[in-house]
């Protein structure tokens, strides 16, 4: 997945589009044929990098979600509880098990 391979922050819609040379209508008419959305991809690629740096590095959970895009951790925390229905920090203690 394109999503996967991005360093640093998440490509918008547009920038998606322009790369893969269709407008932005376009690509959103292909992922709703596909049953998704763009926004749903970016919570996915979103979901798996965090439950992996939490799991496997010693980052701070600050500098997690800063890395994902979020400027508030608080926001990163309470949108990570409903991807896992669990606190970051209770994903990284149980991983250490």
């Amino acid at each position: 997945m394109v999503l996967l391979d991005c360093q640093g922050e998440l490509p918008s819609l547009e920038v998606m589009a322009e790369k893969f040379a269709m407008s932005t209508r376009t690509l959103i008419r292909k992922l709703k044929a596909e049953d998704t959305r763009y926004q749903q991809l970016l919570d996915d690629v979103r979901s798996e990098q965090a439950a992996w740096l939490l799991t496997e590095t010693a980052m701070p959970i600050e500098r997690i979600a800063e890395r994902l895009g979020y400027q508030d951790t608080s926001n990163f925390s309470r949108t990570f509880r409903r991807w896992f229905q669990m606190t970051p920090l209770a994903m990284r203690k149980a991983s250490q098990v």
